[in-house]
């Protein structure tokens, strides 16, 4: 479980640019778990916050990496 910056969230979630996804945080556009975002670089937990930007229910692609290991036989061509 990792924390980001909420404008970083914002703009995974497509929000907009990051200088527009700090004006909606400056604009009190956007709340987390309910109360006004208090600052754009504030860390949020994209797992288990709830954020919202113009009462709507935001979801971010920013999950945890999952690294797959393959054992490749011999003589096996990959590109």
């Amino acid at each position: 479980m990792e924390s980001i910056p909420l404008h970083k969230f914002l703009v995974e979630a497509g929000v907009g640019a990051r200088r527009q996804s700090v004006a909606a945080v400056k604009l009190g556009r956007v709340t987390v778990n309910g109360k006004p975002a208090t600052s754009y670089t504030m860390p949020v937990y994209p797992e288990f916050d709830e954020i919202s930007c113009d009462g709507k229910l935001l979801k971010s692609h920013h999950q945890a990496k999952i690294v797959l290991m393959l054992n490749k036989p011999a003589g096996l061509l990959t590109t």
